[in-house]
């Protein structure tokens, strides 16, 4: 499956992924490098959460917390399986702050490097899977690195991780034919990879559980699809298990290991879930498959005129805003369907492949939309275990990125040169945005938190007791994110626990939202004495950066 490149230097083809790399990062973070990363990429509140877990993975690395118990939400224990765990994301934040970078820097270049992932791993999957000419594998790359929908999406820095799609994909593939071609060689190089494959499963879920368990269904619909495509892929499955029954029974029970160590740490949060009426309203109509919010240039404007038409809303910026733009999509769809069209008269294993892929784009395209008022997610989420603890549908079109990419390249590849690239250009210019979000102020947060005062050596624990700013009239910040994002930043660099805490789950029991209400103060004594932390408890005033002893 995999080809050899023989006919061109190693060194050129590093030097054209580097450089696809380069220009990709460039055009979209120029906004933020020119003005010397006075900002990054966030909204004001979600980037300082994701910042506070990757520092509690610092501080893990630094032997000053334990890995399951970050220190907000204090004095609760395994507060790290309420939300995706960053353990990957974690690790590589780490590094980055040990080479002296802020938190505020060091969280970007980690988005950096995933997005910079999943540019290789697209360009290795359309030239060495799919066998793409060169220039459209590069142009595989460059396009993951500036497609629209994450692009407006990348202030929720775990949806990036769309980048291990085709990296799952290339270390299953190469799993399955290494298995397949097997014979009497020693075993011990495809137990390693087979234990690989599944400690990458397993870091990937603890890392962003959200694209992983999305990805499985692909993988799933995929596999299921080749197979009915490709004599030789069922040939090569009935193989392995005939003839290699006990390293399939190794590759169950090393998935299987997986598994529980993820259950071992989510299994408290995959139990609660979102409402299945939280995930209607979540999921897409048909025209949200095309649903760029407001901010692109090209397509918005013409959006806004129909979508209104169509839904009954006007069109805003949102969670639905994760489609696709149309000239990618008619080329993904016109390539599919020559897919389709030349699959009878062509035995080429990369072209059932791709139709395959492309198969699987479809289903899992499906599960993000709603007919009526029902949502098809919902059916997964009322029986399939751990459904319910991905909010969003639409954002499973997000994942879909790159296979989309790849496939619509196939369809450029089989054009006139002159076409394609005009074709090409067409779409790369339609990604383009003007609503990068790049909302979170470097500058002057890292001066806020300098301007914090050390807290007493009395204070054991803490809670914000008057946010930063006074109430904003939005209720989601006003009650959930202002005093938290920023006491759980704090609780992590000054290494002092706090009880607020704001993730995707919240502990039992737990009730210190709303920091403007009468009773805010009553809440967390009350919460303090029922947990045993009372004592050394102080109260952080943000606005006056004034530590008192709680009453």
């Amino acid at each position: 499956m995999f080809t050899s490149e023989t006919k061109r230097p190693w060194l050129l083809w590093a030097s054209l992924t580097s450089a696809v790399c380069v220009i990709g990062i460039f055009l979209i973070y120029w906004p933020i490098i020119r003005t010397g990363f006075s900002s990054v990429s966030s909204d004001p509140y979600d980037g300082q959460i994701m910042i506070a877990m990757l520092e509690h993975w610092h501080n893990v690395y630094q032997l000053q917390e334990r890995p399951l118990d970050p220190i907000y939400f204090y004095p609760f224990k395994g507060a790290l399986a309420l939300n995706e765990s960053n353990v990957l994301s974690g690790a590589a934040y780490s590094l980055f702050r040990g080479l002296g970078t802020d938190p505020y820097l060091a969280y970007e270049l980690v988005n950096w490097l995933v997005r910079v992932v999943g540019a290789v791993s697209t360009i290795i999957l359309a030239r060495k899977v799919l066998r793409l000419g060169l220039p459209y594998a590069m142009g595989s790359g460059f396009l993951f690195l500036i497609v629209t929908n994450l692009a407006y999406r990348m202030a929720h820095s775990q949806l990036l991780f769309a980048s291990f799609f085709p990296l799952g994909i290339l270390l299953f593939s190469a799993a399955f034919e290494h298995l397949a071609t097997l014979k009497g060689e020693r075993k011990w190089p495809i137990l390693l990879a087979i234990s690989g494959l599944a400690a990458f499963i397993a870091l990937w879920a603890l890392t962003a559980f959200y694209s992983l368990y999305i990805f499985c269904f692909f993988l799933l619909a995929y596999f299921l699809a080749i197979a009915a495509l490709d004599q030789r892929t069922r040939t090569k499955s009935t193989k392995i298990l005939t003839c290699h029954p006990g390293l399939v029974a190794f590759a169950l029970a090393a998935l299987g290991a997986a598994v529980v160590a993820v259950l071992a740490i989510y299994g408290r949060a995959l139990s609660h879930g979102h409402s299945v009426e939280g995930l209607r309203s979540l999921a897409g109509r048909w025209i949200d498959l095309w649903n760029v919010g407001t901010g692109n240039v090209v397509w918005s404007p013409v959006l806004a005129s129909i979508y209104p038409k169509i839904t009954g809303t006007p069109l805003t910026s949102s969670e639905l805003s994760t489609g696709f733009t149309p000239i990618l999509s008619l080329t993904f769809l016109g390539s599919t369907v020559w897919l389709v069209a030349t699959y009878n008269s062509s035995r080429e294993r990369p072209r059932a492949m791709a139709l395959a892929l492309s198969i699987a784009c479809a289903i899992v395209a499906l599960l993000c939309l709603k007919f009526g008022e029902r949502a098809v997610w919902e059916l997964f989420a009322r029986f399939v275990p751990g459904a319910k603890a991905l909010r969003v549908p639409m954002r499973y079109l997000l994942f879909l990125s790159p296979i989309v990419i790849v496939i619509a390249m196939m369809g450029l590849s089989r054009l006139p040169a002159f076409v394609g690239a005009v074709l090409f250009l067409f779409i790369a210019i339609e990604q383009i945005r003007n609503d990068l979000p790049f909302d979170l102020n470097r500058t002057a947060q890292l001066q806020f938190l300098d301007s914090i005062p050390p807290a007493p050596q009395q204070c054991k624990s803490f809670y914000v007791s008057v946010p930063q700013l006074p109430p904003s009239g939005n209720m989601a910040i006003d009650v959930f994110y202002g005093h938290s994002a920023d006491a759980m930043l704090i609780a992590e660099i000054r290494k002092i626990p706090t009880l607020n805490g704001m993730t995707t789950f919240t502990p039992d029991g737990w009730d210190l939202h709303t920091p403007f209400a009468p009773d805010y103060a009553a809440r967390v004594i009350r919460y303090a004495k029922r947990n045993g932390v009372e004592a050394g408890l102080c109260a952080l005033d943000l606005k006056s950066k004034t530590w008192t002893q709680a009453d």
